[in-house]
């Protein structure tokens, strides 16, 4: 199946109980998943089993069903641009802190992730759901060479100042497409 999922949005045709007797084999967390019902409920996570929605439900109660051998896929992204900005940093930023854009905290401790897990879900985990994992979400040989060099370091930059962090050099497939400050030599 190649579909284009989205962490953030998710349309579910087919409602499904929360019940299962076996571990899902794949899980796709923090999402917005939307059904089809009559009162269009949303969901946080689709667990799936031998091809078929097995459960829908919140990330705290899926995550217990999930077995050794369940793939748990996490992508993030920028895709709410209606009412969400564009800047990657604002996105890590509310993951981490999990907070309202009026400072009202939305989920748990149990459901806000590690830096380097945001980091994953946004590079590497958005990459998989792109169907390009193969080429891109990670810096090793082989794979696309985007990447960008930041005017602070994200896992020590203080989690409330992430959304200031900013480009200095950005490179897509090995080629500059922003360079700023000491790297403006080289755009």
């Amino acid at each position: 199946m190649h579909a284009l999922f989205r962490w953030f949005s998710v349309l579910c045709l087919t409602a499904a109980g929360a019940a299962l007797a076996q571990a899902p084999d794949t899980v796709f967390l923090n999402g917005n998943i939307i059904s089809a019902d009559e009162k269009g409920t949303a969901h946080q996570v689709l667990a799936i089993r031998d091809g078929r929605i097995a459960a829908t439900g919140t990330t705290a109660a899926i995550k217990r069903l999930a077995g050794k051998q369940t793939r748990v896929r996490i992508g993030a992204g920028t895709g709410a641009h209606r009412v969400a900005s564009y800047n990657p940093f604002i996105a890590l930023r509310w993951m981490l802190d999990g907070k309202s854009a009026g400072g009202v905290a939305l989920r748990g401790a149990d459901e806000t992730p590690t830096r380097l897990e945001a980091l994953r879900m946004y590079t590497s985990g958005s990459a998989w759901f792109a169907h390009d994992e193969v080429k891109r979400g990670t810096l090793e040989v082989g794979q696309l060479a985007d990447l960008a060099v930041l005017n602070r370091d994200y896992l020590t930059v203080p989690v409330n100042e992430i959304a200031a962090l900013h480009s200095l050099l950005t490179m897509a497939g090995g080629r500059v497409v922003y360079a700023d400050g000491p790297y403006k030599q080289f755009e």
